[in-house]
């Protein structure tokens, strides 16, 4: 089975959405409504729908999904001043 995480980091990006596609927040919404074992076809219909990654809303949020079966994964950059665990992924599943 494979785990899947995601993360919200702010940006400055300015970048078009994909307007037909299901927005983070609502995936998040129903994702949280489903029982665990759901969540896998919840993520892939979300990765369908968006054909770009990670997926950009309000020119403000930049969303990340990995999937992996990991215990921890941690993005790191300048907006955290490069620290380890500034920004770790949360595991939904």
């Amino acid at each position: 089975m494979k785990r899947i995480i995601f993360v919200i980091i702010s940006s400055a990006l300015l970048v078009m959405s994909n307007f037909n596609a299901q927005n983070f927040k609502d995936f998040i919404f129903r994702l949280n409504s489903m029982k665990i074992p759901d969540h896998q076809t919840v993520v892939d219909s979300f990765m369908k729908s968006n054909c770009h990654f990670p997926t950009i809303e309000d020119d403000t949020l930049v969303h990340f999904i990995y999937q992996e079966d990991l215990q921890k994964v941690t993005v790191i950059g300048d907006y955290g001043a490069w620290k380890e665990n500034y920004a770790s992924m949360t595991n939904i599943s």
